[in-house]
């Protein structure tokens, strides 16, 4: 019967450990995502007011 518990436990944790890193893992894609949109506009604002010969120089 201990063992039966024991077991169990085992099974529950491991059970908490996937659900815990399955939802972490779906909010850094949207983190991700929220992340290169910024990037994207921020690299627009950019190159639309730098002068053509300093993004040469990069």
């Amino acid at each position: 019967m201990d063992n039966l518990t024991n077991q169990t436990t085992e099974d529950d944790i491991a059970n908490t450990q996937i659900r815990s890193s399955r939802e972490t893992s779906s909010r850094t894609n949207c983190e991700q995502e929220r992340f290169q949109g910024l990037l994207h506009e921020l690299s627009t604002l950019i190159k639309g007011r730098l002068p053509k010969p300093m993004m040469r120089m990069k």
